[in-house]
């Protein structure tokens, strides 16, 4: 067949035209705001999950420190005694301090009872520690001194009250009235603690409390 030369020849068929189309704006918006309230959720998932691991890491250790200086505190008062005819085996019968002579015995297999050691407890608000001093008696017989050689430690840091009431408690019996009148007439010590520390974002409160009877001084 024969074409006329002056004229092009016709294309049949689609023709693929590849336009530059992409991504629209509003296509772009939506992804980006996807992006982000995804983001959003993911951070706010594990800073949840961070603040309950430091909370958790926090009542774990007020627990452990609480029981710790009860238990501390339990231990000296049950071998509290008098240092001689005259005087008390409290010293301080306060609130929030304490000090009394206790029997603390210096090697576990001594045979004949330890000069008393001055034991004395208080809250230091500067340091945030409730603290424990140790001072050792001197002399042969009594009198004893209680001058040289006291030793201080932290029993449990943080902010430590009695939760809502004193610290220490004094009754004049195992179940008697409470009283800080006359230390000589004190028989049981209630010991309260409220214990309140924090680790990273987390906060928390452990309450410990026992009540311990003087054993050496009689009801």
């Amino acid at each position: 067949m024969r074409q006329d030369p002056g004229r092009p020849l016709a294309r049949t068929g689609s023709v693929d035209r590849r336009g530059d189309d992409g991504v629209t704006l509003v296509e772009l918006v939506v992804g980006m705001a996807l992006a982000g309230l995804l983001l959003i959720t993911v951070a706010g998932v594990y800073t949840s999950g961070l603040r309950t691991a430091s909370t958790v890491m926090a009542k774990t250790s007020t627990t452990a420190d609480a029981a710790f200086a009860t238990d501390v505190i339990s231990r000296r008062l049950r071998v509290a005694v008098t240092p001689n005819a005259t005087d008390a085996a409290l010293v301080v019968a306060q609130a929030d301090k304490l000090s009394f002579y206790a029997s603390v015995a210096t090697s576990p297999s001594a045979t004949v009872d330890p000069v008393p050691t001055l034991v004395a407890y208080a809250y230091d608000a500067s340091s945030g520690c409730l603290t424990e001093t140790l001072t050792p008696g001197s002399g042969a017989a009594a009198p004893y001194t209680w001058t040289t050689g006291a030793r201080t430690t932290c029993l449990v840091r943080g902010s430590v009250s009695g939760g809502g009431s004193s610290i220490f408690t004094y009754y004049a019996g195992a179940t008697g009235s409470t009283t800080t009148a006359t230390a000589s007439a004190v028989r049981s010590v209630g010991v309260s603690l409220a214990v309140t520390q924090t680790s990273g974002a987390g906060t928390a409160t452990t309450r410990d409390s026992t009540r311990v009877v003087l054993e050496n001084l009689g009801l």
